[in-house]
């Protein structure tokens, strides 16, 4: 079933692409097109092919990410995409992965035992063709702890990543991520979230992902495109953090 869902995100962001790299009518004038333009183009298609071939990638090892821990935060809106790519990607290689969104102001907290019962919340997430699909909260933000995850994502939102990025929840919980020292990852609009942090671009150093973890903190896609290295570079992190014991 996952591999027919993410078959089917690809020929969606494939047709998506191939209309976008269409060639454009000539004109009167009959110049013909420039070579950046052409430039352009070839850029757009390489990358595309990379997208398709990290996405159709088989799983050679599926414990690989055994007793490792993502955090994935979101909201209504967040792109399917950019999340279910990532979820499915690390629990396919035996991550445990949780989606965590701020508790809604009309729920308020349990007391003892109850406040960890699991949320019954429902987040509606969008694709690049216009579809809304429906993801699971896993948890509020105020049920769990920040060193509970080895890697923080916050994917890109098609709607309003503003509703989130304001959230007290959310702040405190970034705020704390980035206290102790967790690696956190965004796509597209999603930098706006991270608190008094200028976004490099994912970087994967060779041999040294927990350096480069420690160094930036945080790691910036711009969108789908940039999702395989992105996902490298949460590869490359989780790798190089130690095991935990699995609870």
């Amino acid at each position: 079933m996952k591999l027919f869902r993410r078959r089917l995100i690809t020929l969606v962001l494939a047709a998506t692409v191939a209309i976008s790299l269409a060639p454009a009518s000539g004109s009167a004038s009959g110049w013909a097109p420039s070579s950046a333009v052409q430039t352009a183009t070839r850029a757009s298609g390489a990358r595309h092919a990379e997208l398709l071939s990290f996405l159709m990638e088989p799983v050679a090892d599926p414990a690989q990410f055994e007793g490792k821990r993502i955090a994935i935060l979101a909201s209504d809106g967040a792109s399917a995409f950019e999340l279910e790519t990532a979820r499915d990607y690390f629990m396919d290689r035996g991550a445990r992965v949780h989606i965590l969104a701020p508790r809604p102001v009309e729920r308020a907290p349990m007391v003892g035992l109850a406040g960890f019962v699991p949320p019954g919340e429902l987040l509606t997430t969008l694709d690049y063709a216009g579809g809304r699909r429906l993801v699971a909260v896993t948890w509020y933000l105020d049920q769990v702890a920040v060193q509970d995850y080895d890697a923080i994502y916050v994917p890109n939102n098609l709607e309003d990543i503003g509703r989130l990025g304001t959230n007290g929840q959310t702040i405190r919980f970034l705020v704390t991520a980035q206290g102790s020292r967790r690696p956190i990852f965004v796509t597209g609009n999603a930098t706006a979230v991270i608190p008094g942090s200028e976004m490099p671009r994912a970087t994967r150093v060779e041999g040294v992902p927990a350096m480069q973890a420690r160094q930036w903190r945080v790691y910036a896609g711009e969108g789908a495109f940039d999702m395989p290295e992105l996902v490298g570079a949460i590869a490359d992190t989780l790798a190089a953090t130690p095991n935990r014991e699995i609870n």
